[in-house]
């Protein structure tokens, strides 16, 4: 029986943070009980843009909100902008809210993104709102701000979703080790770095072979070989995933491996 997904409603600015909204929408995506629900993602619709927006807000189980250095588009007749409308529409609905703010300590924001006035007022008493109502998180890169909200899912879940909404784990496993000693496979190792090299979505696929041959260890050695040395946060999430987010839900001795962020590989 197919389950109905949870409509997460992410909040935010766009033009400064495209790779902050997409690494949450990576991460809110490895939650199978959950669908991001994100602006630039609407079909085109003759419909008044701050409706459409709050309409999404309404329909969602949980809200998260993600705040840099730019308040946003304020519509005429308005002295707040839609980021905030929204926050009030979910403060409203009483569901969740999940709030991470830029950490002003972080020095690697292009002064290009930051809001001039009166908007950065607007924005600065619109933090101190959040800051006074919640405990909200920081983040700095991309790949922050993923593993922020991931946690934060984690521990809001639980007190959400009902029995039938919960996904199962079908085996009892545990996180895979980091293989010993691993030689040869070069090619394939190759191949599944082409496959996940790019800023490009890829397709849910699997790992074929008799048991034994050698599927864990390889996987495990794409995700120790490229989280950390691969200069493309794309593609550290993308191989980290094959353990951090596979590895949980679909595993068991002797069967295909199920992997999440792999386009198809075929050998």
């Amino acid at each position: 029986m197919s389950r109905q997904r949870i409509d997460v409603f992410v909040s935010s600015t766009i033009e400064d943070l495209k790779d902050h909204r997409a690494a949450v929408r990576d991460e809110i995506l490895t939650f199978p009980e959950c669908r991001p629900i994100m602006m630039e993602y609407f079909p085109a619709m003759d419909a008044n843009a701050v409706k459409v927006c709050l309409d999404g807000v309404d329909a969602s189980r949980i809200y998260i909100g993600i705040y840099a250095y730019r308040y946003g588009f304020c519509p005429k007749d308005s002295e707040i902008s839609i980021t905030e409308m929204e926050f009030n529409q979910a403060t409203k609905n009483g569901i969740p809210r999940l709030c991470f703010l830029v950490d002003p300590k972080f020095d690697g924001w292009d002064e290009k993104l930051k809001d001039a006035e009166p908007n950065q007022t607007k924005l600065s008493d619109f933090k101190k709102r959040i800051d006074a109502s919640m405990v909200r998180a920081t983040f700095t890169t991309p790949d922050s701000l993923a593993k922020a909200v991931g946690r934060a899912l984690r521990a809001a879940l639980p007190a959400i979703l009902t029995p039938d909404e919960k996904v199962p784990t079908p085996y009892p496993c545990q996180r895979i080790p980091k293989p010993a000693i691993f030689a040869g496979r070069v090619k394939e190792l190759d191949d599944l770095k082409k496959a996940l090299e790019g800023d490009q979505p890829v397709a849910i696929t699997a790992l074929k072979g008799v048991g034994g041959i050698g599927k864990t260890r390889w996987r495990s050695r794409s995700h120790t070989k490229w989280t950390k040395n691969s200069a493309s946060s794309s593609m550290r999430r993308s191989a980290k995933n094959l353990t951090s987010h596979a590895s949980p839900r679909f595993c068991g001795s002797g069967r295909s491996r199920i992997l999440r962020r792999m386009s198809r590989l075929t050998r």
